[in-house]
This record gives C-alpha cells, structure tokens and sequence, in this order.
C-alpha cells in the first residue's frame, strides 16, 4: 500500500491472489470485467436481476459507469471492481464491490446469478472474498 496525499492507495488483488484466497467449486474461476464484455453484463443483469433498473445500484445497467468507474484492468486507482465468475466459458455470476478509501471500507455493491448456477453457492465464495479483501487492506467491509 502506497501513500498519496495523506491516504492510503490501495491495489485490487490479481485474480491469481483472488483464487487462493478464496477458491471456487471446481469449473468455476474469476476474471475481471474486461471493456468487450460490459454490453454481455448489462444483457446478462437485465435478465438475471431485472429490478437493478431502479435505484442506487442501477449504475450496473450503464456502459458509462464501467467504463468511467469501474477497475477493468488498466487504471488501478478507479474505486469499484467488478469480478466475474465463470464456468468454461459462461458467464455464472458477477459481484460487485466498492472501495472507499476515506472510510477504509469495502462495500458489496451487488450480486447476480445465472438460474443455471444458482445451486453453486457461489454468493457464499463472494461473501468470502470481500472479507478477505478487507482484511488483506486492514479494512472493515459491509453486505451494501
């Protein structure tokens, strides 16, 4: 953890840390959301969680919001980190979180599962993760 001006800076844990420290049922991994894939996300949420659509977390259903907010792999000081879980190939789920570096925080911003996985207990391994995200920071962490 590096200091800029005064706080803290904080990197978000590379997917092979995010796998050891919480690993997933077998033919399931994580990645990070990447540019190419935003449209197939907010397809995937319309359907799996359709009443994002209103609210503060309705953020999730604009391309801007990845794109201006959201960690995809480049710029290391953007505040919201959205993980994907995968099984091959398929979009399984996806988790967001939020890091709030004045609070000393992470926030859990939300979580959507495919029908066809949601027998995985896949939002427990999110549980898992965001807590050991927090822990890894010295943080405290909430459920959103």
């Amino acid at each position: 953890m590096n200091n800029h001006e005064g706080q803290r800076v904080v990197q978000w844990p590379t997917i092979e840390e995010l796998t050891s420290r919480a690993p997933l049922p077998i033919g399931y991994r994580y990645t990070y959301l990447t540019k190419a894939e935003v449209p197939a996300l907010i397809d995937s949420l319309k359907t799996w969680y359709p009443g994002i659509a209103v609210g503060n977390a309705s953020c999730h259903m604009r391309e801007s919001f990845y794109i201006e907010k959201v960690y995809l792999g480049e710029s290391t000081d953007r505040d919201f980190l959205v993980t994907l879980f995968k099984f091959d190939n398929e979009l399984a789920a996806v988790f967001s979180v939020e890091r709030d570096v004045d609070s000393q925080v992470v926030y859990g911003r939300i979580g959507a599962i495919s029908p066809k996985h949601r027998g995985a207990n896949l939002s427990d391994h999110s549980y898992r993760w965001r807590r050991r995200l927090a822990a890894q920071w010295g943080w405290g962490w909430s459920t959103g």
